[in-house]
């Protein structure tokens, strides 16, 4: 969350504003983790009005102090009043008279003399103001039809590098580096629509733990947001949390200014929500005749129908809710037919039943026809525009089988459809084949369908994800002392009392793993390399994880132990896979776009990429494994101490090897 403080600056009528600043503003703001300052931060070269004005329209929290008569001050509320309706908080010391169009406001008011006695009174007005979906802007307040409030989406676009860099991550399926990217987002002016893109990326990936983190960040600042909540939606749904998934859904379409395709896709999620419990209720059935005779008896499977009927009604162009509703009517009307007894006994009399019966059937029909017709307008944009969609060719396999095609053609159609398709594509196919090979329904085509995926899947390389690690070991430790270090901490002498510590660690972290141990660790001298070279001695598979190019990151990290300890790097470059983070120059800077991000050095950077890799196997499968002597010392983020805090904050196991006693090893001690 971002504040922007509009206040007088310097001494005027009796008031230190630059005071009543840093004793009341400042703390109040620190105490609730928000950042933010007054138009001193905007430091970047450029029109300095147009920021102002950016800021005002973008800032979660607008914080006023109109203790004095300020031209500025009264102009830039007006600007905030005009373009947000909530989120503006005003404060004053009893010195001018207010206004007349600001008597009816609220205000906090404080002693000029102590500012310092209401940070209290301060933070609790401010978490109400953030709590708060009441309207504080006067002007939008009365005035809201006839206003046109800015789209912020335009206002808070990231940089275009930002999205190059997200585009490259998602391309190489790298969720770590996403994960980076996300929180690093998180602290910048433009954060919800950063979080939007990177969301997105996580979503299409199936990272959906990581995908849940982010777009719950995007969901604090506007908890009814159209995009977060279907989003949350799908993945609660695949996280197996159907309660969370129904309530992210209603959170939107009680908006009834939700219309047309955005509530076609919500009332489509909400009725995959009730096919997924439908499924739940038989899938661990073996008997064939029980397993049919529970799906049709459960009130879901008629639920989720009405679901997408109801959502192909609110856009006939929805051509994902029409198919699904022609694809659980189809399952409707077969069951219904093989089980007459049980189809009646749904109903208050048979001719209710038989009603009913003719009705899907009649609406079954309308289905076969509409939903082409919405695939062929989709299938148009989709050449119009020139970008291929693959949920569209799986689509109209899909449909292919559902209108009875020959099992021979329904095999071609989902081979055509399938080329070039991921394994996540391949996985969502199977899922809803299988529902009908189990049911008996269209099983043939079904069948036939699958044994193309089955081919399919025999292709691709091995997944990755069924080779997770029981245990990922991550390690942090000090570098070896450079010659004439005062006072000592890593000295070359204790080179072997370290090696024998952290292969101890290692090997008790490895026996009581389960499964596969793998590890990960920069690459600098002392602690990393030992790390590297004591995981190979014990068979355990490690990356080397480096900033810049290999030149820029030996200087900065390698060469200054000595030569022996470059020789040793270039063996671990050499031989394990490497990552880098950084530019195509090579160089330690932080990118473009994380330049206006304060007190942030790509050493703390390079921590957090590192601990986000590894927290892609999940918290509860992580070690760090930490070599130091727990002393707070001027490095500052981007050293141990940093990683160790951080690491903690995530969730991980950390072990702390006590480095303190290394020091003693220094010769003349």
């Amino acid at each position: 969350m971002r504040a922007f403080v509009v206040r007088p600056f310097g001494e005027h009528n009796g008031i230190d504003f630059n005071r009543v600043h840093r004793e009341l503003i400042k703390p109040a703001l620190e105490a609730l983790k928000i950042e933010g300052d007054t138009t001193e931060e905007i430091a970047h070269a450029g029109n300095i009005r147009r920021d102002m004005f950016r800021l005002l329209a973008v800032a979660d929290l607008v914080i006023a102090d109109l203790s004095i008569h300020n031209a500025n001050v009264f102009y830039e509320l007006g600007i905030r009043h005009a373009v947000r309706d909530r989120g503006t908080f005003l404060i004053r010391a009893a010195v001018d008279k207010v206004p007349f169009d600001l008597l009816t406001d609220r205000y906090l008011c404080y002693d000029k003399d102590n500012p310092a006695a209401s940070v209290a009174a301060l933070v609790a007005g401010l978490q109400a103001t953030i709590d708060s979906d009441e309207l504080d802007s006067p002007v939008i307040s009365l005035m809201q039809r006839e206003l046109v409030t800015p789209v912020m989406s335009r206002l808070l676009a990231p940089p275009a590098d930002f999205h190059e860099e997200v585009r490259r991550a998602a391309q190489d399926g790298r969720t770590g580096d996403l994960g980076l990217l996300a929180e690093e987002a998180g602290r910048l002016l433009w954060a919800r629509e950063g979080l939007r893109r990177v969301g997105t990326a996580q979503f299409l990936l199936a990272s959906w733990d990581l995908a849940r983190i982010t777009w719950e960040r995007v969901r604090l600042d506007d908890p009814s947001d159209v995009e977060a909540n279907g989003r949350l939606a799908t993945i609660y749904q695949k996280l197996g949390d159907l309660a969370k998934a129904d309530e992210a859904v209603e959170r939107v379409l009680n908006n009834p200014e939700i219309r047309g395709p955005e509530r076609a896709e919500l009332e489509s999620l909400r009725a995959s929500n009730q096919r997924t419990r439908w499924t739940t209720e038989w899938t661990s059935i073996d008997d064939v005749g029980q397993l049919a005779q529970r799906a049709l008896r459960s009130p879901w499977l008629g639920s989720a129908y009405e679901g997408y009927w109801t959502a192909f009604a609110n856009d006939r162009n929805h051509f994902y809710s029409g198919l699904n509703a022609l694809a659980t009517v189809t399952l409707l009307l077969d069951l219904g037919q093989r089980l007459p007894d049980l189809w009646s006994a749904k109903y208050d009399s048979d001719e209710e039943a038989r009603r009913a019966r003719e009705t899907l059937t009649t609406q079954r029909t309308q289905l076969e026809a509409t939903v082409e017709l919405a695939r062929q307008s989709a299938q148009r944009a989709a050449d119009f525009s020139g970008r291929p969609d693959k949920w569209l060719d799986i689509s109209t396999a899909d449909l292919a089988m559902l209108t009875r095609v020959t099992p021979e053609r329904v095999a071609d159609r989902y081979r055509r459809a399938l080329a070039g398709a991921q394994r996540f594509h391949l996985a969502v196919c199977r899922r809803q084949l299988v529902i009908f090979t189990r049911l008996g329904v269209l099983a043939e085509s079904a069948t036939a369908a699958l044994a193309v995926i089955d081919e399919l899947e025999r292709a691709l390389p091995p997944d990755p994800q069924m080779s997770s690690p029981a245990r990922l070991i991550l390690f942090s430790g000090h570098r070896i002392d450079k010659p004439g270090r005062e006072p000592p901490r890593f000295p070359k002498e204790a080179e072997s009392e370290a090696r024998r510590m952290i292969s101890e660690a290692i090997a008790a972290e490895r026996k009581n793993a389960g499964g596969e141990v793998v590890g990960i660790a920069g690459g600098a001298s002392g602690g990393d390399i030992l790390f590297h070279e004591v995981c190979a001695e014990q068979g355990i598979k490690t990356q080397l994880f480096i900033v810049g190019s290999r030149d820029t990151y030996v200087k900065e990290s390698v060469q200054d132990g000595g030569p022996q300890w470059v020789e040793r790097f270039d063996r671990l470059h050499s031989a394990l896979p490497v990552r880098v983070l950084g530019n195509s120059q090579g160089t330690l800077d932080l990118p473009r776009w994380l330049k206006p991000t304060k007190h942030y050095s790509v050493w703390e950077r390079n921590n957090r990429w590192i601990l986000n890799n590894a927290l892609v196997y999940g918290a509860n499968r992580v070690t760090l494994i930490a070599l130091w002597n727990e002393k707070v010392v001027p490095d500052g983020p981007g050293g141990t101490q940093d990683m160790v805090k951080t690491a903690e904050e995530r969730g991980a196991k950390v072990l702390r090897l006590n480095a303190e006693p290394l020091a003693n090893m220094a010769p003349d001690r």
